[in-house]
């Protein structure tokens, strides 16, 4: 999970480890303001509640203390209230692996004297790190509403207390103007009790409350990610001593959960056996509407979610930007709005798994990651070193040079790597029609080598050059768009259509040539395999100044692929960024914190197929 998908990153550091580590970072200085003891512990409960909501088991904290100058009494004190409250907390809350001891602050730092030239205090503002375990990874769920149907609940007491809280910081009034009263042993058990529901995979959806109480919760969860589909809910407030905007807007600690309809009495009944108050609000909805009412059943609030989308997603851009940037951002889609994944092909049932040989030549890299995915798209890869024996290659019946380098690539590996014995084997084996890929430095190699074009089998007829690009020089690194050449004979590109987005990484992959005319004959004759394509809203389509556009080619029977971009880099859902404009930038939002969606085949994973099928 990424930033901004949950209320705690994610990351897996063990290839084919189901383990994980959640880290999340939290602090409210509106609250430092009101009381610093208060905003030192409720920075360690909001940093436990995030990593709980994507199943992280609380194993430390960090903190980052910004003070003013310590040599004021009143700021000394609020230094020292921030640290009480802070240790205080860790007491409350524990740590979860030995519930006897505290949880543990194995870092920090203190940063004082920040003031204004007049020598007006910054906000006391503790700012707290939770670093938790995650057993499974897949069990981890976004904070956005998915099906509609499912059922949300309410987990953790709403309060009176207002001071410190967003709602009164805009101007309005609610409430006591008290800081909230935190109950350690309540939010432990909250905390566990969510753990335990992420473990056991009851939710769909986990979010905290904190910055602008359950209102903003409720409408971050049905916004979703940027441009993602948005989702509505009917909400209905439970009894209580307690005004409806001090019921949505005080920031009391707690959670909103979804629980699909299936597994809704296994859910309450941890609920209840954890002893933790929670109640039922309502459900997810198809529609984007978020409706509040009452406990009578009175209207309270019901806001269009799209709209409210657009207004949050395009205020920062249009306070930087201006309107051309709010412009800029993509629309929020409806529940039901759907667009072809440009590039997904089917997965095509082999008799049989061909050995592909990943070769790896000094200064390449990205071999191991090539080889995984190859073995996922039905081959039998293997790394092959050029330290072994080159009629040891000869046995293989597919060939990827993977793309990557080392060093910044002084050593010039592409060009260096055509020298190697191992590229006559490649030599026979393209001639043979069997097929290779060599993407990014494997494709240098292939063009240095002379495998492309092949008009003269082993004598090199482009160049690629350093990146030329009206204002940018040198190395560059972004997310392009191919789309396969109309003239294309290649099996590597046949029947694919539309624009596939791709990363690229290099300095110099500009296609090149000295009569610029020789391009247009190579795209006559089919060996213009891919072309580069505007991305999304840019103008621009070409990165590097090749000549006809050109990001792939291929040998006469195109059989052999040099291409710049990286489809190995993207040959998974989660590779897509999730802030990328089309169909598949709302693929990967759409499929935030649902792990099997994650690893389904994302835009460049056609081309891995399709070495392993022409095999």
């Amino acid at each position: 999970l990424r930033p901004g998908e949950a209320d705690a990153g994610v990351i897996a550091p063990v290839p084919g480890s189901k383990r994980a580590v959640a880290v999340s970072a939290d602090g409210n200085p509106l609250l430092g303001l009101a009381d610093p003891w208060t905003a030192g512990a409720a920075a360690v409960l909001e940093a436990c509640r995030n990593v709980a909501c994507v199943g992280g088991r609380p194993a430390a904290v960090t903190d980052c203390l910004n003070f003013g100058n310590p040599e004021i009494p009143e700021s000394f004190w609020e230094f020292t209230e921030g640290v009480r409250g802070v240790g205080d907390a860790c007491r409350g809350v524990g740590c979860y692996a030995l519930p006897e001891a505290p949880l543990p602050v194995i870092s920090g730092n203190v940063s004082f004297y920040n003031q204004s030239s007049t020598g007006r205090s910054v906000a006391p503002s503790p700012i707290v790190g939770c670093v938790a375990i995650v057993d499974d990874y897949t069990k981890c769920r976004s904070q956005r509403f998915g099906d509609a149907g499912d059922h949300i609940l309410l987990l953790g007491r709403r309060g009176p207390e207002m001071a410190g809280s967003l709602y009164l910081d805009a101007g309005y009034q609610a409430g006591r103007p008290a800081v909230p009263e935190l109950d350690f042993e309540a939010a432990r058990k909250e905390i566990r009790a969510v753990i335990d529901l992420v473990s056991a995979g009851l939710l769909t959806a986990a979010h905290d409350i904190s910055d602008g109480g359950l209102a903003v919760a409720l409408s971050e969860m049905a916004m979703g990610l940027e441009a993602a589909a948005a989702r509505g809910a009917d909400i209905r407030l439970p009894v209580a001593e307690l005004t409806a905007r001090e019921f949505l807007f005080s920031e009391n600690g707690g959670f909103v959960l979804t629980v699909a309809p299936d597994n809704l009495p296994a859910a309450t009944a941890q609920l209840n056996g954890a002893g933790v108050c929670w109640w039922e609000l309502g459900t997810v909805t198809a529609t984007a509407t978020l409706s509040v009412r009452d406990a009578a059943g009175a209207e309270v609030a019901t806001l269009d979610v799209p709209r409210m989308a657009a207004g949050w997603q395009k205020a920062l851009p249009r306070l930087l930007g201006g309107e051309p940037a709010a412009a800029m951002v993509p629309p929020v889609a409806g529940p039901d709005d759907q667009e072809e994944l440009a590039g997904r092909v089917p997965l095509v049932n082999l008799d049989r798994k061909p050995r592909v040989a990943v070769v790896q030549l000094p200064g390449v890299n990205c071999e191991e990651e090539s080889a995984r995915l190859l073995n996922s798209s039905g081959a039998e890869a293997e790394i092959f070193r050029w330290t072994r024996q080159p009629e040891e290659l000869a046995a293989f019946d597919g060939f990827l040079i993977p793309g990557g380098f080392s060093y910044q690539d002084r050593v010039r590996a592409g060009a260096v790597a055509a020298k190697d014995p191992l590229l006559r084997v490649l030599l026979q084996a393209a001639e043979g029609g069997r097929p290779i890929l060599g993407i990014c430095n494997g494709c240098q190699v292939l063009v240095e080598s002379g495998l492309v074009p092949g008009l003269e089998p082993g004598a090199v007829e482009v160049a690629l050059a350093r990146n030329r690009f009206p204002g940018r020089r040198g190395y560059h690194a972004q997310w392009v768009a191919v789309t396969p050449h109309a003239g294309s004979r290649s099996p590597f590109v046949e029947g694919v259509t539309g624009v596939i987005p791709l990363p690229i990484a290099h300095a110099e992959g500009r296609f090149t040539h000295e009569d610029p005319a020789f391009f247009t004959r190579l795209a006559a004759a089919g060996h213009v395999a891919l072309q580069y394509a505007p991305l999304g809203g840019r103008r621009e389509a070409n990165p590097n100044g090749s000549l006809l556009d050109v990001a792939g080619l291929t040998n006469k029977g195109g059989n052999v692929l040099a291409m710049m971009p990286h489809p190995e880099r993207a040959a998974q859902l989660r590779h897509v960024p999730e802030d990328q404009p089309g169909a598949w930038g709302r693929a990967r939002r759409a499929a935030a914190g649902n792990f099997p969606l994650l690893e389904e085949a994302g835009p460049g994973a056609f081309l891995l197929r399709r070495l392993v099928e022409m095999c």
